[in-house]
């Protein structure tokens, strides 16, 4: 009977065979500090009569760190932050924080009117409806 010989007695996962992927990792780990670290903040719309509302969690962020823009119904949000060195640090790799995100909205919205509030770190938009597509209400005569 042949039996498979082991060189590492106890740790028959440590082979040779194992480096290129503890190299990967390793590689993959490192990287992450070089890169600009990314986040997801949680987004919410609610549909009113004429208006949607979006509210989205941004604890920390400051309102010259969010840039949002509308183009017909279409909502982009954009997030950045720079890390900036303190005094005596040598610059090093800054870490940023990035989000950039595109919504789109079933109706056209009125970007004149778009109202924007950072309260609390929560930012709430205001996106009214285009007049075009609000419900017209008919009043029925009897006849």
């Amino acid at each position: 009977m042949l039996t498979r010989w082991n060189d590492f007695g106890i740790f028959p996962s440590l082979g040779f065979r194992d480096l290129p992927r503890l190299s990967r990792d390793l590689d993959r780990l490192f990287y992450a500090f070089e890169r600009p670290q990314t986040f997801a903040p949680r987004v919410t719309f609610e549909e009113r009569d004429d208006a949607w509302l979006l509210r989205s969690e941004l604890p920390g962020f400051s309102e010259k760190e969010i840039e949002l823009s509308v183009t017909g119904s279409t909502v982009t949000l954009k997030i950045e932050r720079k890390a900036e060195a303190k005094e005596g640090q040598e610059q090093t790799t800054a870490s940023t924080y990035r989000f950039e995100r595109s919504f789109e909205l079933p109706v056209k919205v009125d970007p004149e009117t778009v109202a924007a509030e950072l309260k609390l770190g929560v930012l709430t938009v205001t996106l009214p409806k285009a007049a075009e597509t609000r419900p017209k209400q008919i009043a029925v005569k009897a006849a």
